[in-house]
């Protein structure tokens, strides 16, 4: 199935026929089908789904032959298989392709769910057990999970974080030893260190019921740590300080976040990726510049910038357009005359110079009296990168306007006059 053409299309055939079978994707993108029945005997075989390759491959066998019994993908990337008519549960690792056997449930159970809670338990409710529906409960704590004891020195902790977010969106998360316990040594002369201690950053998708399930997008693992390490990453702080990046393609829904470091997750925060309103706002912090006494047929800079701060919660694109002083007329694309004015303006952080203003060609950074939009070229100093330009701004950042004006070869007006230039803010296609 295609998402974004809404179609299906044939892809490759399982090695063998089965019922009720667990499909659960995996954090490396595969798909593990476990289980089932071939015909009415149950089987415990196993095999991969690739999907670049839209083909199936063996893998490790279950233990057992396992029917109706549940598949949880946890927070360190294994499989909880658990039950199906048995009390028995095991763990299937990707990396090796093997499963091994852990902690039994107290109860025998097969159509039962298992959820994984935020604090790594899976917990496994009613079912059936030869034939009696059940109505209890357990919580498996298996072993190797339980990090409990040593969580005030090995354990990341999560303090601060969103509790909605958007699509695209740089978020801050604050808390405790993200960069876990220590560093893997290896046996290697020199400083062969793994750098396991890297903290990564996961979403794992929850269901509208808010339980972890192994079919279609629900429980499926989302590694973020690629937003982590930016230029702007700083490792001193990451023990307490990182962001992460949403998905831009992040589905709608509620998220499991948590940070792994030294193979220990911390305990999963929820959080909704939830529809925002755009807010389209901008704060400018001076309603008027004064260029002061202005001779004829000369070209003033300012000498400060005005700033121009977006206030929404959507990127956003300026634009400009002037109001001319009665007796004056505004020009772009030629010198002034009589009783005519070219006013430009130019995004940039550092003070503005007369060359700094192209009013050449295409007259990128004259402002006329119809709105004119930002972009990456127009009312903009290209050599000082994205961030000192009008357009695609983030929320919260500052941008940094200046003006030049050329006064009239000649005028007969003797009195100060006033141009007004308007700043318009609009969503960032």
């Amino acid at each position: 199935y295609d998402p974004s053409l809404g179609t299906f299309s044939s892809t490759g055939s399982m090695s063998t026929e089965r019922r009720y079978p667990t499909a659960t994707l995996l954090p490396n993108g595969k798909v593990l089908i476990a289980g089932g029945s071939i015909g009415i005997t149950p089987t415990s075989t196993c095999e991969l789904y690739d999907p670049s390759l839209g083909t199936f491959s063996s893998t490790g066998s279950m233990s057992t032959e396992r029917l109706f019994h549940t598949a949880t993908l946890l927070l360190n990337g294994k499989i909880l298989i658990a039950g199906g008519d048995l009390s028995t549960c095991e763990l299937y690792d990707p990396s090796l392709g093997t499963f091994s056997t852990t902690n039994s449930m107290l109860t025998t159970r097969k159509f039962h769910t298992a959820t994984l809670l935020p604090n790594g338990k899976v917990l496994i409710t009613v079912g059936n057990d030869s034939g009696t529906y059940l109505s209890t409960a357990e919580l498996i704590h298996y072993t190797e999970y339980d990090y409990t004891a040593y969580a005030a020195t090995m354990q990341p902790s999560i303090t601060t974080y969103p509790s909605e977010v958007d699509k695209g969106t740089e978020y801050n998360l604050t808390g405790l030893r993200f960069k876990g316990y220590s560093e893997a040594s290896g046996g290697n002369f020199g400083p062969m260190n793994s750098p396991t201690n890297y903290p990564r950053v996961y979403l794992q998708f929850m269901d509208s019921s808010g339980s972890i399930s192994t079919n279609g997008p629900s429980g499926h693992l989302i590694d973020v740590s690629t937003s982590v390490y930016t230029a702007s990453f700083d490792w001193s702080n990451a023990d307490t300080n990182l962001s992460f990046t949403t998905p831009s393609d992040l589905p709608y829904g509620y998220y499991l976040l948590y940070i792994m470091a030294n193979a220990i997750p911390s305990e999963a925060k929820i959080i909704n990726c939830t529809w925002f309103t755009p807010v389209i706002s901008i704060n400018i912090n001076s309603s008027s510049y004064d260029f002061g006494t202005v001779l004829k047929n000369s070209t003033n800079v300012s000498v400060s910038s005005i700033t121009v701060t977006n206030d929404g919660n959507v990127n956003e694109r300026y634009s400009l357009h002037l109001a001319a002083p009665t007796g004056w007329g505004c020009v772009t694309d030629t010198a002034p005359g009589a009783e005519e004015f070219r006013m430009c303006g130019n995004f940039q952080t550092a003070t503005a110079q007369t060359s700094h203003f192209d009013i050449g060609g295409s007259f990128s950074d004259a402002i006329g009296t119809t709105q004119r939009v930002c972009s990456t070229g127009d009312f903009a100093k290209d050599d000082e990168g994205e961030a000192a330009k009008g357009y695609n701004v983030p929320p919260s950042e500052d941008r940094y306007l200046w003006f030049r004006f050329e006064s009239p070869s000649s005028t007969t007006l003797k009195t100060q006059q006033t141009i007004t230039v308007t700043i318009t803010a609009e969503e960032q296609p």
